[in-house]
């Protein structure tokens, strides 16, 4: 396998990962917090509502997080080379969805803010491990 086909073969690996691990996690959501429905009485809704408020808290504070920073070191560890920034854009895809998503259901403005901090903290942090391995790494190798 030459180089450059590894290099995309890991992104697409990356990428279709955090796929599978977001929908796992949105399925389990959607069970630990259900939408209200029309039929349901005033305290069944209020608990609903409060059980989504804390499902949108964990998406936010705990899975992205974790979420972009697997990406991050994902690249960063399995990739040789230059451009941890660009591969960690292109494995980051789903995950920068879901990040415009849930924070915009909360306010665009905080969307506006949280996408590109997710982006170029994922590309420091993909390019920093990357650096610090190919330090590491003996002089010939890759």
């Amino acid at each position: 396998m030459t180089a450059s086909s590894r290099r995309i073969f890991v992104v697409v690996g990356i990428l279709l990962c955090s796929v599978v691990v977001g929908a796992g996690l949105l399925a389990l959501e959607a069970h630990l917090a259900p939408f209200p429905g029309p039929g349901d009485d005033s305290t069944v809704a209020d608990k609903k509502l409060d059980a989504l408020e804390t499902s949108t808290f964990r998406w936010q504070v705990i899975y992205l997080p974790l979420m972009q920073l697997g990406i991050s070191v994902g690249v960063g560890l399995l990739i040789l080379g230059r451009f941890a920034w660009l591969e960690n854009f292109g494995a980051s895809l789903y995950v920068l969805g879901l990040v415009f998503v849930h924070h915009a259901t909360v306010s665009f403005k905080s969307a506006e803010i949280f996408v590109p901090v997710f982006l170029v903290a994922g590309m420091i942090v993909a390019t920093l491990v990357r650096a610090k391995g190919n330090g590491r790494r003996v002089k010939g190798e890759g």
